[in-house]
Order: structure tokens, then sequence, then C-alpha cells
């Protein structure tokens, strides 16, 4: 998950894992060999809330996902699992003082390299929060915030050797104070802040993933709001120098759209996904394409009978794109099954996905693919008081 959580959010998000939801019919699972199929992965030890919330692969099959989890004593914590090529192991990164602690985003430039950001929370106090990891241990490095703010979070990181590029949001000190884009680098020594753009907004902006093809060329997307229930998308491209903004294209409808990840095919084109809001009230999956000139409107696929669904993550390898998320017939969103569609470079199609057995929530936050046929998704799953982390491979 690349999306920003502000403090209310964090609470709303553990409130939502650890409801009780109605049942819902589960996806129909892949033939064997092929589609998308359920991989096991742990969970700390009496952790009554687990979740995977990005992931990254290197070349050589191995791959290291982020996320949270609530220690049996209570809190929040980071959370990283580690997959050899065989099987997931969990790792505990460092906590940082505070009572809430997220990795929210993962970069491995190398198999023995992988960068982690998110924030943790100490009272009224938000600070961003970024790990380095061997794949065996975690660090906390030093990592700046903006002068005169009390409020500061990084939601994504993407990583070209060893450069890295990350973004989120921060508020100044004061009461009318909103929100506006952070973005930090990293050349291989420490963070820095960099000068971001803040576009026009009346109720603040910020930043929701990044993606780097390579340290002079990335892409992020974010979301601005103009009023209480008003919101629009928007995109920033970085030559290594300076941010360009992007204007993207808002779906007609009732004016709430999120962007949520953002993928690119090397240097001849980007795809970010989100959701929209249409003249319905449903809560529907947004995709846009960048064609390195301008942003243009995409269709993914509507599950049958959906009132709710969303993509939450999204990885291209040309010509092909994978995104996911979850869907619900139910316009609160649960319950609700995992969602895959495939983006073959001119339309959208949706993929059937496992659940696991008896789930009544299921989301898939992430993916990464490493070829057009060899992607893993992340994610969580609820079922009797406990939310656990979730992985999918696809097998194309």
């Amino acid at each position: 998950m690349h999306r920003r959580l502000g403090a209310s959010s964090i609470m709303l998000f553990v409130a939502i894992a650890l409801t009780s939801f109605g049942s819902l019919g589960l996806a129909r699972a892949a033939p064997a060999g092929a589609g998308w199929t359920i991989q096991p992965s742990p969970n700390p030890a009496g952790a009554p809330l687990s979740s995977l919330l990005s992931v990254s692969c290197s070349d050589d099959g191995t791959c290291m996902a982020v996320g949270s989890y609530s220690p049996p004593g209570g809190g929040i914590a980071p959370l990283a699992e580690d997959f050899d090529g065989t099987s997931w192991t969990v790792q505990i990164p460092q906590s940082p003082g505070g009572t809430t602690a997220f990795l929210s985003s993962v970069s491995c430039p190398t198999p023995k390299l992988c960068m982690a950001v998110g924030y943790v929370v100490s009272g009224s106090t938000v600070k961003p929060l970024v790990e380095e990891s061997d794949t065996a241990t975690w660090k906390i490095l030093p990592t700046p915030q903006p002068p005169d703010s009390f409020w500061a979070i990084l939601t994504s990181v993407s990583c070209t050797d060893q450069d890295c590029i990350a973004v989120g949001g921060f508020i100044k000190n004061g009461p009318d104070s909103q929100e506006q884009p952070l973005s930090e680098q990293w050349h291989g020594r420490a963070w820095s802040l960099i000068s971001t753009l803040n576009p026009h907004s009346e109720n603040g902006s910020g930043l929701d993933a990044v993606t780097c093809v390579r340290f002079e060329h990335c892409e992020a997307v974010g979301s601005y709001v103009f009023a209480d229930v008003v919101e629009n998308v928007f995109a920033f491209g970085w030559n290594g120098t300076k941010w360009a903004f992007q204007p993207q294209v808002n779906p007609t409808g009732e004016e709430v759209n999120e962007d949520r990840a953002v993928a690119c095919m090397g240097s001849s084109g980007c795809t970010s996904v989100g959701t929209w809001v249409d003249n319905q009230g449903r809560i529907r999956a947004l995709a846009e394409g960048w064609d390195t000139t301008s942003w243009a409107l995409q269709q993914p696929g509507d599950p049958q009978g959906f009132q709710f669904e969303q993509l939450e993550g999204v990885s291209c390898v040309s010509p092909d794109c994978e995104a996911v998320g979850n869907w619900s017939t139910s316009l609160s969103g649960f319950p609700s099954s995992t969602l895959a569609e495939q983006w073959n470079g001119s339309a959208w199609a949706i993929q059937p996905t496992p659940n696991p057995p008896g789930a009544t929530q299921s989301l898939l936050e992430a993916v990464q693919c490493r070829t057009t046929t060899d992607c893993v998704a992340v994610g969580n799953w609820y079922a009797g008081g406990v939310t656990q982390t979730l992985v999918e491979t696809y097998t194309g």
C-alpha cells in the first residue's frame, strides 16, 4: 500500500481490521500451474493483526515485503518478511520510540540491499521513518523532517542502484496548516530533503507513490483536496534535479479521486492506479496511462455486482501491467475479495484470484513483477478476529 495515512486513519485501519465482517463467496481458483495462487506466509507469534503493504523482488527470485503488525502487548510495529526463493521468513525491523510505527513501502535495488520507508506516531507528532536492510538485519537511518512541521510521513520509495527517491507529505505547525508534498533523496550516504512542488489546493495535497526507472527519471503520483469531499489526482516527473507538474485526468463523477500506486515500462510510459467515485456513489477502480507527453484515462474491468472496488498496487513489464486490490458487493467495502487485473497494452482484463478459506476480508496491497509471467502480490486477510499476511503469486 502506498496511500497516505494520518494518525486518525491509522486508528481506523486497526479498527476495520479487527471488526467482524459478513461472508463473501471466494473467487474461482486459477488452474494448477497458471494464474494466481496463494503462497504460504508466516505471521509474528501471538499477533492479532499482521499486514504486508509493499513488496520488492530481485532478479535472483528473492523478495522482501514490509508492513506492520500488532505485538501481543499492544500498539503497531514495523514488520518485514524475506523470501529466499523457497519460503517466507518473518523479520522484525527496529521499532523507534512511539506506539505506532509503519513501514509502508520497500525497494530492493540489489539482492542484499533494501530500503523501506514509513512513519512513526508518538502522541501528536508524526515523523518519517527509514530503515535499511542487508536482508538479514535492519537499522534505522537518520531521516530529515521539513522545518517547522509536526507531521511528516513517507509513503513510497524507489531505488536504482545506490540512489533512492522517497515521497509522502508533511504539515507545518499552526492551526490552519495543510498537508504539502514531501520528497527526499538518498545517494548512498545520507537522506536529504528535495525541493518539492506544492500544487494549490484548499485543503492540502500529498504524494502517494513513486517509481524510478533510473535516478534521472522518476514518476510520482498524488492527490489534492479543494473542499471537504472534492479530491483530484496529479503527477510529478523527476529529471534528477527538479520535479515538473503533470496534470492527470479526473473522471466525471462525484469528484473523489485518489492515486494509490504508479509503475513505469522503462522510458516508454507509465501507469497509475487508484480509486474514484462515480455519479451513482459506487467506488470504482481508477487507471491512467502516461505516454511521456500526457496522462489519459484507461478503463479497468468491473467485477459483476460490485459496489466497491479499488486498485492499490501496480507493476509493469512492457507491454503488460498487473494491478491488484480488492472488491465488494457492498458499498462499505466489507466483506471483500482480492482483485487482480492485467493490462495487455491496450485493455484491462480481470484475472481470477483466490482467497484464503474462511476469509471474510481479503486485500492485495502491492504487486511486483519480474517478468510478464512472474509476479508476487502481498496484502492481508481477516477471519475469526485475526488479520493475517497474504501472499499470492502469478504464473502466466
